[in-house]
């Protein structure tokens, strides 16, 4: 099933009222040769155009990414194994295998793994800004902090 979701009023006044957040329409470079390791899991990139990268994102079990958003870009992720839950500042949605979640720029959401083995999702990104990116909330203490 694909879900769509669309930036709302509410992820407008969030955006204005968050001071801490960061964006940028230029990329940061990023050695893709490496796995890189969040706090969640970990995530590499497995192909990147002008237009697009399509990443993979591995989430251990009971870890989340911070709830954010991109302002520039629309992110579609794709779960490949396990169970997920998909937060947004209207309501959750619990995703499965082959589900779909299309977000809108300025949508914010996070991921989060209810799968003992974890998830594996495939993210893709138009544009491929790594940058862009405003974070509301993390349970890592990484709220209002860039990339």
């Amino acid at each position: 099933m694909i879900r769509k979701i669309f930036c709302t009023a509410r992820d407008r006044q969030q955006l204005r009222e968050n001071k801490g957040g960061e964006t940028a329409s230029e990329d940061t470079p990023v050695d893709f040769s490496r796995v890189i390791i969040k706090p969640w899991g970990y995530e590499y990139i497995i192909c990147q155009s002008g237009d697009v990268a399509v990443w993979r994102l591995f989430i251990r079990f009971g870890e989340a990414t911070s709830l954010h958003c991109h302002l520039l870009k629309q992110t579609m992720m794709i779960v490949l194994s396990g169970k997920c839950k998909c937060h947004t500042l209207q309501k959750p949605m619990i995703l499965h295998p082959f589900d779909t979640a299309v977000i809108a720029e300025g949508a914010f959401h996070s991921i989060e793994s209810l799968s003992p083995k974890g998830i594996d999702i495939i993210e893709i990104d138009s544009p491929p800004l790594l940058t862009d990116l405003v974070r509301l909330e993390d349970k890592y203490g990484r709220a209002g902090k860039p990339y």
